[in-house]
């Protein structure tokens, strides 16, 4: 799922390398002078693309990967907006005639990303209760473990806040209200 995006990703630039070099194999030597300043306007949009698409697509790729890999849900959102904003940005290439190809999943890529995102949220959210559970049994005080039952609760939270619109998100509900209420279980046993 995500590796198709990441996969689709790496098509796109070598398409992009290909048509650049075929472009420069075909300039011819024309004065800038004999160029309109829609050519030469033109020009630049292409230069800067070429400089900024490898940059970006890393970027994406790059936050693809930690929104895979990272137990934090901080960092989650923060890498989903970076895939959201590079991707835009490409898109936004695309439609301006840049040689760009980007392949994606029928239903496309930000529903993909979305539907993928949250099943990350979910990853996440259940990582941190079994690790702050550990935590707990190995605390002393009452007080320390309310404490990290408070952080999970917030956490939850957050989790919830952060679940994107997809045809998975009120599945992602239900896994984040089971966490919840494992969370409100342990806590009943510290409060006793």
């Amino acid at each position: 799922m995500v590796g198709d995006i990441v996969l689709g990703v790496f098509i796109v630039l070598v398409i992009v390398l290909i048509i650049r070099d075929r472009v420069k194999k075909k300039k011819k030597t024309i004065s800038p002078r004999e160029k309109s300043i829609e050519d030469l306007m033109l020009e630049a949009q292409k230069q800067s693309f070429l400089l900024q698409f490898p940059r970006r697509k890393q970027i994406l790729e790059e936050s693809m990967a930690l929104i895979q890999n990272s137990n934090n849900i901080n960092v989650l959102v923060g890498r989903y907006n970076d895939v959201v904003e590079n991707y835009n940005w490409i898109i936004e290439r695309k439609n301006e005639g840049m040689p760009v190809i980007f392949n994606e999943e029928s239903c496309g890529f930000i529903s993909s990303l979305n539907r993928a995102m949250n099943f990350h949220i979910i990853r996440v959210a259940k990582y941190m209760y079994d690790k702050k559970k550990q935590e707990i049994g190995s605390l002393k005080t009452k007080k320390a473990k309310e404490n990290r039952c408070v952080e999970l609760f917030e956490l939850i939270e957050k989790c919830k806040k952060s679940l994107k619109n997809n045809e998975n998100k009120d599945e992602a509900i239900l896994d984040l209200d089971n966490v919840h209420y494992k969370i409100e279980e342990l806590y009943s046993k510290i409060s006793m």
